[in-house]
């Protein structure tokens, strides 16, 4: 889960792409940090259905286009 905001996580995100680019698949967007990721699990639903216009939805929704992208 990323954070945008702190810039120890920026520079961490930076520092990925640069150390492990070359040997394994770095994706292109962190899933974001969302309190509701946590509470959409005690509603029995998914981000998506819990909230779906969130920025971790986005985030996860992101990641799935790209690993089906990769086959």
């Amino acid at each position: 889960m990323y954070q945008s905001r702190p810039q120890l996580c920026q520079s961490v995100k930076a520092s990925v792409g640069e150390v492990y680019g070359e040997s394994f698949h770095v994706f292109q967007r962190p899933i974001e940090y969302s309190i509701k990721v946590a509470e959409c699990p005690a509603e029995g639903q998914s981000i998506f259905e819990y909230a779906p216009k969130n920025a971790a939805a986005a985030s996860y929704r992101s990641l799935a286009e790209e690993v089906l992208a990769l086959g």
